[in-house]
């Protein structure tokens, strides 16, 4: 297959999220889209696998071994295949779309439910973000055993802390794959590449304060316990890495109540117009991101730039209390 010519993403995108609008659609995006999703052949797949390999190698801090084996990895299945798959792996039930089984180690993706070839990439992109992440041995997506967590605290703490790990892994997921499908690649938004609505939306808020490559490292290279650490020694002096004291596991829970109050606001929203409430819990979610980057800096373990400076000032900036 021809070598593709992929524009380094800085040039279409400044940071995860953002886009430039005048980047024209590139061919092979315009192939893929003019694909028949009825009628897919074993080289429209090994085309847009291809693609997907591509954008990783040129983007993304993954080990060129765990990009070559995602063709190998990916199967494209029919609905009754799917949900006997899923069963199988004994995952969320309500998955639709697609899953990575890092038991049995496949990409699987519901083909019954894509409309069109567009959104059927979307699908592989953000199942090839799962499989790389896991594979590179990043906390968001692997297995994560909070220590000193579970033996005094409520099946509702440990659900509320599972479901912030969740909330920060699809988030993530998602958010990525948007930026780099539709932003990078130009393809045609679809109705299927906008789930996870609510966890783009509080994950978003959460990673503005960061730079690209502070994002890039928490989701394909960070274990969870590197993530822990940064976040709680921000928070005490001399700070004992074998001493949790919390803070993360409640950073966590936070996260996955303020997902379920973004769902609760966006349908509100939906059906008042009105956007106040969205922007309230983000609001509370900026000020405390801003304030664990204040005292990273005066703890000495960041230092801003007069940049970092500057974009620090305009994330909070619409989120600032009046006195």
């Amino acid at each position: 297959m021809e070598k593709l010519n992929l524009t380094p993403v800085e040039d279409t995108t400044s940071d995860v999220g953002e886009t430039n609008e005048s980047a024209e659609k590139p061919d092979f995006v315009k192939k893929i889209e003019n694909f028949d999703i009825n009628n897919l052949s074993p080289e429209n797949i090994e085309f847009m696998n291809h693609i997907i390999q591509d954008v990783f190698r040129e983007n993304f801090p993954v080990d060129s071994e765990i990009i070559d084996k995602i063709p190998d990895r990916m199967r494209i299945v029919e609905n009754e295949e799917f949900v006997r798959l899923l069963e199988e792996d004994g995952g969320d039930t309500d998955i639709d779309s697609g899953f990575y089984n890092p038991k049995l180690d496949q990409i699987v993706v519901n083909i019954s439910m894509h409309h069109n070839p567009g959104a059927l990439f979307s699908t592989m992109f953000h199942e090839s973000l799962h499989f790389a992440s896991i594979n590179s041995g990043a906390g968001f997506n692997g297995g994560f055993c909070y220590p000193g967590v579970g033996e005094n605290e409520t099946d509702e703490f440990i659900g509320e802390l599972d479901e912030g790990v969740r909330v920060m892994r699809e988030g993530m997921t998602h958010n990525i794959t948007r930026a780099y499908v539709m932003g990078y690649l130009k393809f045609d938004p679809q109705s299927e590449m906008f789930g996870y609505e609510p966890e783009c939306l509080v994950t978003d808020a959460i990673w503005g304060a960061f730079s690209r490559d502070e994002k890039m490292q928490a989701y394909f290279e960070a274990p969870m316990e590197l993530l822990r650490v940064r976040v709680e020694s921000a928070f005490e002096e001399n700070y004992d890495v074998d001493r949790p004291n919390g803070v993360f596991a409640d950073c966590l829970v936070d996260v996955a109540r303020n997902t379920k109050q973004i769902r609760n606001a966006l349908n509100s929203w939906k059906e008042n117009g009105d956007p106040a409430p969205v922007e309230d819990v983000l609001r509370n979610i900026r000020h405390a991101v801003g304030l664990f980057v204040v005292r990273e800096v005066e703890n000495g373990d960041r230092t801003l730039s007069e940049e970092d400076e500057e974009s620090l000032r305009d994330y909070l900036e619409p989120y600032l209390v009046e006195e």
